[in-house]
């Protein structure tokens, strides 16, 4: 599809790739978030 960047991309030392979710229903984000507090990612107010 988009052969004039084949060696570019082939030859560079980096590549990043950016990707996305097209649709995320509830369900999906739910689970982010309870993965996302089990790994510790969210700050514990300390009073």
């Amino acid at each position: 599809m988009y052969e004039f960047n084949d060696a570019k991309v082939k030859g560079a030392s980096h590549v990043i790739v950016f990707c996305s979710r097209v649709y995320a229903d509830d369900e999906f984000l739910d689970d982010i978030l309870e993965k996302e507090d089990a790994d510790g990612r969210f700050c514990r107010a300390k009073i």
